[in-house]
């Protein structure tokens, strides 16, 4: 996530998540892979996440893992600029550390970008390389938005993902559409996520991976925030 972005919506807000794994090792016990939750304040925002995960290092089964998020942003108009550490806390840990910037160009047109994992922590047996991810969405008006953006190194370009947004129900009961896909450099389809959000500032969400080939079930999540503006109120 672009830690930039969290201030333009000029909003308050917290948030839960709970996700359910739908392969090994999750469909064999316990299917929760894995839970968060966190508030974004006036200029700060604090996540914590815990993960189930199978250990690829030990091969000992499932480890227990603690991810502590923390960011700091702010806004000048339609630009925004923030920071974020994570600290990764189970099997070998880490810290990582991400920077970026977005602007609203026009009412239609948002862009970004993030400077991803400096520091290149090794976490859980895998190294997070830095990444360079820029990313543009287009607003169609109020129906509908459609967002690109690509990740890259210092190596090569690693690969591409394509969101949209469908925008229906009554203002006092919006209801969304989402639908994501993940791709490698190539453009050979990685994961497929679809989602569903309901409500305006107290609002739910559940959203489905599958495999780039819509095969396989992998995770199911539900989501929760509750938000309020953060506007200063006028005064008569």
């Amino acid at each position: 996530m672009n830690p930039a972005v969290l201030g333009l919506p000029a909003t308050l807000s917290v948030n839960a998540d709970l996700t359910l794994g739908l392969q090994s090792p999750y469909n064999n016990g316990s299917p929760l892979s894995q839970l968060s939750f966190g508030f974004n304040s006036r200029f700060f925002a604090f996540g914590y996440q815990f993960d189930r995960f199978e250990d690829q290092v030990g091969g000992s089964g499932i480890i227990h893992a603690h991810t502590y998020r923390f960011a700091l942003w702010g806004t000048d108009g339609r630009l925004g600029a923030g920071a974020t550490a994570t600290l990764y806390r189970g099997g070998d840990g880490g810290t990582a550390y991400d920077f970026g910037v977005a602007y609203r160009l026009a009412g239609a047109l948002d862009l970004g970008a993030v400077l991803a994992n400096v520091g290149q922590p090794t976490v859980r047996g895998t190294d997070l390389r830095v990444s360079w991810r820029p990313a543009a969405t287009f607003h169609l008006g109020r129906l509908a938005a459609v967002q690109a953006q690509a990740d890259a190194g210092n190596d090569q370009l690693r690969g591409f993902a394509f969101g949209g947004q469908l925008r229906l129900g009554t203002p006092r009961m919006p209801l969304l559409l989402n639908a994501r896909l993940d791709t490698d450099r190539d453009f050979k389809r990685q994961a497929f996520t679809f989602g569903l959000t309901l409500g305006g500032e107290n609002r739910g969400a559940a959203f489905f991976t599958t495999s780039g080939d819509l095969k396989d079930g992998e995770a199911l999540s539900v989501h929760g925030v509750s938000e309020r503006s953060n506007r200063p109120s006028r005064r008569r």
